[in-house]
């Protein structure tokens, strides 16, 4: 979904939904998420209910299939347009 200027993903339980992403080796810093989070919105630096939630999902990249976390948006999706595509940039890259 596109909210405002910026994406996110929700859980589906239907296969064809597919989100397109970077995926990254994290750092091992004990305080890696915590900076993370905030940024992210999911910290209790922030009001709840927090706008992302921190999962651990399976992701496919390079034809494999490992585990990764994830920001999943935790508010209603209303009114917010649904990217079919599954790729933000691409979206982006149409809207101008």
């Amino acid at each position: 979904y596109a909210i405002n200027w910026y994406p996110a993903v929700i859980d589906s339980t239907d296969p064809r939904d597919i989100v397109t992403g970077d995926l990254f080796r994290i750092s091992t810093n004990p305080d890696f998420f915590e900076k993370l989070d905030t940024y992210e919105g999911c910290s209790p630096a922030w009001p709840e209910p927090y706008e992302y939630r921190r999962v651990i999902r399976d992701v496919t990249h390079n034809g494999q299939t490992r585990p990764a976390w994830l920001y999943i948006f935790n508010w209603q999706i209303t009114d917010q347009r649904r990217i079919a595509s599954g790729d933000f940039a691409d979206h982006v890259a149409a809207s101008r």
